[in-house]
């Protein structure tokens, strides 16, 4: 109980200052081949196939709630979308955060084997459109076999998501993960779609360097961005 009152008292504050902070921010959205696109082509990409699946890193999701928060067209496609967070303290939290911002959220339990097997079943029986952290309890930007399955489900509908910010302030400096300072930019880039017809194995192995690629890319631009 305590452990919980100080997961909703940290989901408090975060959320207090993303809601402030995101009535300055500007948000940016650029496919994988370096193109902006206004924020109004986002729902046409997202309406490509359904279900869909958009995997990030973890260390991006407060930037992902910031961007929802700064943008109605995104929060407008978000609605449409329900959002994956584990059982650990760091899933717990968003959870808390996700509910907050009016997303769905699903539970996928890492803690126990059998919660987390009937977690995936009532997914996969459901199949909504997913948004959510492709690493979400570690090893951090590291695709696991469990993902590789759940994305081979979405067959050709999984498009990986990259969320970087110019200015911005690190919470967990161990995986990257931040939050945004006053008048940051957002750069929101949505990669090509993972190609999910093949072994489990091969599949960790393309959405992981998929991912990687991606944040790589969207920090180079913006790098240019700031020269």
């Amino acid at each position: 109980m305590i452990a919980k009152a100080w997961l909703r008292l940290g989901a408090s504050v975060v959320e207090t200052y993303l809601r402030a902070t995101s009535k300055s921010l500007k948000l940016q959205i650029f496919l994988d081949d370096g193109t902006i696109r206004p924020q109004s082509d986002i729902n046409a990409i997202a309406l490509e196939s359904s279900p869909m699946l958009l995997p990030f890193w973890n260390a991006h999701s407060l930037l992902f709630i910031s961007s929802y928060l700064s943008s109605p067209v995104l929060a407008a496609l978000a609605s449409r979308f329900e959002a994956v967070a584990d059982d650990s303290p760091g899933g717990l939290l968003s959870q808390i955060l996700f509910s907050r911002i009016g997303l769905v959220t699903r539970r996928l339990s890492y803690r126990s084997i059998e919660d987390r097997l009937d977690d995936l079943r009532l997914l996969l029986r459901a199949k909504p459109s997913l948004v959510m952290a492709a690493d979400s309890h570690g090893p951090y930007r590291s695709i696991s076999p469990g993902m590789a399955r759940l994305a081979r489900s979405y067959s050709g509908s999984v498009r990986p998501i990259s969320i970087v910010c110019d200015r911005r302030i690190l919470i967990f400096p161990r995986i990257g993960m931040a939050i945004p300072l006053r008048g940051a930019t957002i750069f929101l880039t949505i990669g090509r779609s993972v190609s999910c017809h093949k072994p489990i194995t091969d599949i960790r192995m393309d959405l992981q360097n998929s991912l990687i690629a991606l944040e790589s890319q969207s920090i180079a631009l913006l790098a240019n961005h700031r020269n």
